[in-house]
Order: C-alpha cells, then sequence, then structure tokens
C-alpha cells in the first residue's frame, strides 16, 4: 500500500500564492492534497509523469516581459519533468 509521501497528486503552477488557491477552492480540491509551485525552484527534483498538473493561464498579472518569461519557464520546467500540463483559461 502506497503512502501519501509516496503517492504523486496535484501541483498548481501559479504565478503567486493566492491566484492558486483560488484555483484549488473553486476546484473543490482538497488544499492538504495540492502542491503549489510559484517559482522553478519548487519544481526542482520532481517527476511530474504520474501527477495531475494545473497551468494557471491567463491568470497571471503579466505587466512585464519580466512575468510572461517566467511562466514560460514554469511551463517549461514542468514539461521537461514530464508533466501533462492542464490549462486553467479565465
Amino acid at each position: 500500500m502506497r503512502t501519501s509521501a509516496t503517492r504523486p497528486g496535484r501541483i498548481v503552477i501559479a504565478p503567486n500564492l493566492r491566484q492558486a488557491r483560488v484555483f484549488i477552492l473553486e476546484s473543490d480540491y482538497n488544499p492538504r492534497e495540492c502542491r503549489i509551485a510559484t517559482r522553478v525552484e519548487d519544481l526542482r527534483g520532481l517527476s511530474l509523469h504520474a501527477w495531475e498538473t494545473w497551468f494557471l493561464q491567463r491568470m497571471w498579472p503579466c505587466s512585464t516581459h519580466e512575468d510572461v518569461r517566467h511562466m514560460e519557464e514554469m511551463m517549461w520546467h514542468a514539461r521537461a519533468r514530464g508533466a501533462d500540463l492542464r490549462r486553467w483559461w479565465t
């Protein structure tokens, strides 16, 4: 039997914690079963092949090119780790 520590779960890639929490609550997911990634460092060391991976599309405050590059880098890192991204559009 698998323990919760080894069982892949759900990861939400978002520009900030507030937006990730809104998504989790609106989706009726258990917040304890979700992991939030707002930085590339949050994805390091993870194999996302079996994870349910959500990418919050068009939710970040992209006021600068740097913001857009940051989220594109997050998407690239998740895909490189085997994530099958599911997008949540606003």
